[in-house]
């Protein structure tokens, strides 16, 4: 047994999801003060074991078994969530709750004298409306919430997937100061290793796991312009998103959105597949049927995945190229509902393929897998519009266009 220390401990700890063993024999210490990486590819288990320390994994897993001990502070996990120690920053941000804005949120739990310093993290994005954030600004939000409210465990999941490089070490800097002076541990979960090499205490690396394949798609799509947008423009109220836009999307063509946080990706994806009126311009939409990825791909996928594929009208067979041994949509991570997803899209019966923020709990393998199936959809004659905020990522998805938003 572990004895009733500070920090963040566990001994022997293996945790299965039904019959899947997630997590084996893992042990490790953080000390107060400490910033941590936990690492892995889509699928190690990154995911469960945040949940499992900060307390949520009895709440979210059907069929859950864990062995072995974990301490939070000197209390079992479900204790320490209890005592109000753990703040949690969930790779699926729709599972965190917010009222109107940030500032609002703070005087909910009494920290109105805290606002200044909100300010100081975030700027003016505490006074927006969060439902007008874009997700990586609202991931931003949500992470310095979580410094202010004086936790003793605050855990960070894939920040990479939402935040610009830049962003993202400005970040870093943030909450390993936060650690440093509050005494606290913080842990961000992440498969971008070189983001972390030289700002964290330490790591704990859950291996590789990644794997898929491509498949020559059987039917060819229809050929000719897909998609037509021109002198396009979008304002929120009187913030100007973007203006004078021009764009062509013929079949077999790959198109790369590019741009920072809040930049407008989002807005675009929606307004060229008609979710968002324009403010100005027009578009054009000659494809039969589009495929929407969302950054929240979960929400068609609730529990058998078979299922879902089907009703989709998509050969259930790519669970096999994916790589994804489980048809439960619970026992897989975002990362391969993600992927799985992208290729649903691919491999289904649609013109156009439309992916937000490609890169999203995706690990570098997979976004080679990805690669080869954007690849599949230029030989059959399909086009896919993906948006990024990874400038890598997108020379490496080798697009014929790219559109800069700022």
């Amino acid at each position: 047994m572990l004895t009733p220390l500070r920090g963040v401990r566990a001994k022997n700890l293996s945790v299965w999801i039904g019959s899947r063993e997630v997590v084996k024999e893992l042990d490790f210490e953080m000390e107060p003060g400490t910033l941590w990486l936990v690492s892995g590819d889509c699928g190690t288990g990154k995911t469960t074991l945040a949940r499992v320390v900060v307390g949520l994994a009895p709440e979210l897993y059907r069929g859950y078994r864990v062995s072995g001990v974990v301490e939070v502070f000197g209390y079992r996990p479900a204790d320490a969530l209890r005592r109000g120690l753990v703040a949690y920053v969930p790779q699926d941000i729709s599972l965190a709750t917010l009222t109107t804005s940030a500032a609002e949120e703070l005087f909910i739990y009494g920290l109105h004298h805290r606002v200044p310093e909100l300010r100081r993290l975030v700027g003016d994005l505490m006074f927006r409306e969060i439902r007008k954030l874009s997700a990586g600004e609202r991931f931003r939000v949500l992470t310095g919430l979580s410094l202010l409210l004086n936790k003793k465990l605050v855990v960070v999941d894939e920040p990479s997937g939402y935040l610009d490089p830049e962003t993202l070490g400005e970040v870093l800097e943030v909450l390993r100061d936060y650690a440093v002076k509050s005494g606290s541990v913080v842990v961000v979960l992440d498969h971008k290793l070189g983001y972390y090499a030289s700002k964290v205490d330490g790591m704990i690396d859950l291996g590789s796991k990644t794997r898929c394949s491509n498949s020559r798609l059987t039917t060819e799509a229809s050929r000719g312009v897909l998609l037509e947008a021109r002198n396009l423009g979008f304002r929120y109220s009187n913030t100007k998103v973007f203006d004078g836009l021009d764009l062509r999307v013929d079949s077999g063509m790959v198109v790369a959105v590019v741009g920072s946080n809040g930049s407008g990706k989002t807005t675009l994806l929606r307004v060229l597949l008609g979710l968002l009126k324009p403010s100005s311009g027009i578009v054009r939409r000659h494809y039969r049927r589009a495929f929407y990825v969302p950054q929240l791909s979960s929400y068609w996928m609730n529990g058998d995945v078979v299922s879902a594929l089907k009703a989709l009208g998509c050969d259930p067979s790519v669970i096999g190229l994916v790589g994804v041994s489980n048809t439960s949509s619970t026992a897989l991570s975002l990362g391969e509902i993600r992927r799985l997803s992208v290729y649903a899209g691919i491999y289904g019966t649609s013109d156009l393929v439309v992916v937000d923020e490609v890169s999203l709990g995706l690990d570098d393998t997979s976004i080679e897998c990805v690669s080869g199936a954007f690849n599949e959809a230029r030989r059959a004659g399909k086009s896919v519009v993906f948006s990024t905020h990874d400038a890598r990522v997108a020379r490496f998805l080798g697009p014929d266009i790219v559109v800069k938003l700022s």
